[in-house]
């Protein structure tokens, strides 16, 4: 990360961090820090100068998202919704969509994600556009239930996706921005996750929302980074929930005033505290640098742009999953070993990170990716062949 966008954010993370126990113990949700780094400029980091954003890198924007989750992982992800919007916008060919949005989230506007159901059939929702026939002409009108709605509730925007139904009888799977303040929106956090408890990773409802048919976007088999962008967003959250559990023992360490394991030696010289930490750190810097290096990956692909590159850059990323995820939970577990039951206590909540990195690393089951990696090695079926499907909808489920 360049030194400059360093600087310009660490005292907004410094109070996020100072802040996150807290917030945790009283379940406060981090409006206001998220609005912080809003005002900053996190929305528009990515965008090109020419747009009115920082026009700052990809690898520079995951690494501030590496140091926000450090701070406070549910902040990182809340954000993920917002992070994977911009670069599909950013990998977009030029059009009004285009330069309207990143015009728009140059200016500060947060994008939410709404576009998982509990139903459980990405390409099939039951969340609906439909056409309607008004005296002033047709109107397009949204109704539905999404569920894991993560960061909407902090938002100005969520990217939802619908079944258009058009007035002729055509039917098309679409997604589209929709404006969090219109009438008949309604963002609930409802979210009751042992983990990442303040991602607000709950249910946002739309009844009877008229929506703007510019920005209404079918969906398409054209090769595209977004999952790996989204996935690159959970990487940085377990990679950053590793850290602070580090961070967070290494000042229990510092302040013990006992030594719990060996009484005869001065305690930040026990084996028993060193060891641990020693492993612990390694463990994160080792992660931490696979995923910078295959954000890179990711950079070059998109810069490439073709489906062989797109389908490289999906494979390096998706065999990283399986590896940080266990690493991070290895991590938030063996670590309290430097220090003992004091920092099991619940006014620490150093288990938190335990907790947070178990529910990231639930959103793809490791063995599943290690499956995929292995196909695409073998085979060379694109690890994003079962996602793809996920996006058209089926046709047993339509009839």
């Amino acid at each position: 990360m360049s030194q400059e966008i360093l600087n310009h954010f660490a005292p907004a993370l410094k109070r996020i961090r100072s802040g996150a126990v807290e917030r945790e113990q009283q379940r406060t949700l981090p409006v206001e820090e998220i609005k912080e780094l809003v005002e900053l400029g996190f929305t528009g980091l990515r965008v090109p100068e020419e747009l009115g954003g920082a026009g700052a890198s990809l690898e520079s924007v995951v690494e501030l998202l590496i140091e926000i989750a450090t701070a406070d992982s549910n902040i990182a992800q809340a954000l993920r919704g917002h992070f994977a919007f911009v670069e599909l916008l950013l990998e977009a060919p030029d059009s009004e969509f285009r330069t309207h949005w990143l015009r728009e989230v140059a200016t500060g506007k947060l994008v939410g994600n709404a576009e998982s159901e509990k139903r459980g059939v990405y390409g099939d929702p039951q969340t609906f556009i439909d056409e309607v026939d008004t005296e002033n002409g047709p109107i397009f009108v949204l109704n539905g239930t999404k569920f894991y709605t993560t960061g909407t509730y902090f938002a100005d925007y969520t990217w939802t996706t619908a079944l258009l139904r058009n007035l002729n009888g055509q039917e098309t799977l679409v997604s589209l921005p929709v404006n969090l303040r219109a009438p008949g929106v309604d963002v609930v956090d409802d979210w009751n996750g042992f983990g990442q408890k303040l991602t607000a990773s709950g249910t946002t409802t739309f009844k009877d929302v008229e929506v703007d048919p510019r920005w209404i976007i079918p969906r398409t088999d054209t090769p595209t980074l977004v999952w790996t962008y989204l996935q690159l967003n959970l990487l940085t959250v377990l990679v950053g929930s590793a850290a602070a559990a580090v961070d967070e023992v290494v000042v229990r360490a510092q302040s013990s005033t006992r030594n719990a394991w060996n009484p005869g030696v001065e305690r930040r010289s026990d084996p028993a505290a060193t060891l641990a930490i020693g492993d612990a750190r390694s463990r994160v810097t080792v992660i931490r640098g696979a995923l910078l290096d295959a954000t890179r990956h990711v950079s070059n692909a998109a810069t490439i742009a073709t489906p062989d590159a797109f389908n490289e850059a999906d494979a390096i990323v998706a065999a990283l999953w399986p590896i940080v995820s266990e690493q991070a939970l290895v991590v938030t577990s063996n670590v309290f070993d430097a220090v003992g039951a004091s920092a099991v206590l619940g006014e620490h909540s150093i288990d938190r990170h335990w907790r947070n990195v178990r529910t990231v690393s639930s959103n793809n089951p490791v063995f599943l990716a290690k499956n995929a990696v292995g196909e695409y090695a073998l085979n060379g079926t694109p690890v994003g062949t079962n996602i793809g499907k996920a996006l058209s909808r089926p046709v047993s489920l339509s009839s």
